[in-house]
């Protein structure tokens, strides 16, 4: 109707199923409606004025039901063992035809006992599976359903019930004798593992034991969770890490409890001495000391470095006017540091932000003695090779690039350039 203002709509189904309602615009969407006749009659309203009313009939059919997944992982009744925490789960379900999504339910009061933990919302999910994470250890049931397009459910899925339970003598606490094992062992080493479980009672029984990079032999018994083995590292390579693997014999196929028997960090502490060195002399240091704080499971041995340096360097003039000065400069350097494990020399990169302290004392005789310093600020990159063992660390050289820029009232330094040192790197931990 030309220049209507509204729309009376009033829809009439089945028996005395009706809805009426008044909208302004000339689109209308009902709401979801059973299956039947239906009649809508439609009237428009024009200042005051009531048009004829047009009546349209149509039948709801009702679409097919939808089915009830079929559950497919885990299997019902699964028992999953663990060790240390309760492993994520994964829920699969074969395909409902017309489902536009489904609904996890796990630990529902409809399918657990009164005594289980408290009912979740279903959860709403587009695939054929869902990850669950977090469980606490005991049994669980969980269910599933198809959902349509308009948001209605199908029937539940078979419920299934899982359980996920901790290993007998699960192991919690693990020391390690010699602590830690040796680095880049040519001959074995025996280790000494004394093993708790989640009580922290002595773990008894037999052990299977796998070392992650070197090789464990058998592990014997010598008291209660007290077990002795033979470790040997690997023939190739620099050993900075490694972990252990138990099993308890006789216990169901459960994954390996992973524990350190290398630390997953190394502590190192050095001293290098400079060889030779071009321009970059005022901030090359003749003597260094450094500290090496190793992430050594991370991309092969990554690490943070703290390097503090000295070097002195004399001037003097003679003649008519002697004069002499010395000058004393202190580099720190703090950076990062990235070694390649791969063979007996493990060559490494590194790069850091440095520092340097410069004071100078100047004599002129009949003069005064004259002292200043200043502070500067540059970067430094490294890159050398650990090259043979020796005792209970490493010989190094390394070749550092350095540039660096001070300035003072009438002291000014801007300048860089490459050294060579040498050194010794001692493995504290």
């Amino acid at each position: 109707m030309p220049g209507a203002e509204a729309y009376h709509l009033e829809l009439q189904g089945d028996g005395d199923a009706a809805l009426a309602d008044t909208v302004t615009a000339p689109t209308w969407t009902s709401p979801p409606l059973p299956a039947g006749s239906w009649t809508l009659v439609a009237t428009a309203v024009a200042q005051g004025a009531s048009s004829e009313p047009t009546r349209v009939a149509f039948v709801r059919t009702q679409a097919p039901p939808l089915a009830a997944p079929v559950a497919t992982t885990p299997d019902d009744a699964t028992r999953i063992v663990f060790w240390a925490a309760p492993p994520p789960v994964t829920l699969g379900w074969q395909a409902v035809s017309d489902a536009a999504g489904y609904q996890v339910e796990l630990d529902a009061p409809e399918v657990v006992a009164a005594a289980a933990p408290p009912s979740v919302a279903p959860l709403r999910v587009a695939g054929l599976g869902h990850e669950l994470a977090g469980m606490a250890p005991g049994a669980h049931r969980w269910r599933v359903r198809a959902v349509d397009a308009d948001g209605e459910p199908g029937p539940w899925s078979t419920s299934r019930t899982l359980w996920l339970a901790p290993a007998q003598g699960a192991v919690a606490a693990l020391t390690v004798d010699p602590a830690p094992v040796p680095v880049g062992l040519a001959t074995p080493a025996h280790v000494r593992l004394e093993v708790r479980d989640a009580d922290g009672a002595p773990v008894t029984g037999e052990l299977r034991a796998q070392a992650l990079h070197g090789s464990l032999g058998a592990l014997t018994a010598v008291g209660a969770g007290v077990f002795v083995g033979e470790y040997v590292a690997p023939s190739e390579g620099r050993l900075e890490f490694d972990e252990l693997a138990l099993e308890r014999a006789g216990e169901p196929a459960v994954p390996a409890a992973r524990l350190p028997l290398l630390p997953a960090v190394r502590l190192r502490a050095g001293v290098s001495a400079g060889a030779v060195a071009n321009f970059a002399a005022p901030i090359a240091p003749q003597v260094a000391l450094e500290a090496d704080y190793k992430l050594a499971r991370v991309l092969g041995g990554l690490g943070a470095t703290v390097r503090v340096g000295y070097h002195q360097k004399q001037l003097s003039t003679s003649g008519a006017l002697a004069a002499s000065a010395v000058q004393h400069s202190v580099p720190l350097m703090v950076g990062g540091r990235l070694a390649l494990l791969h063979g007996p020399v493990v060559p490494y990169a590194g790069a850091g932000v440095l520092a340097a302290l410069f004071v100078s004392t100047v004599r002129v005789e009949g003069q005064a003695e004259d002292e200043r310093s200043v502070w500067g600020l540059g970067l430094e990159a490294t890159a050398g090779c650990e090259l043979a063992r020796l005792g209970p660390g490493s010989v190094f050289g390394e070749a550092r690039w350095a540039w660096l820029r001070a300035r003072a009232r009438e002291v000014a330094y801007d300048g860089g350039g490459l050294a060579i040192a040498v050194g010794y790197r001692l493995d504290l931990w």
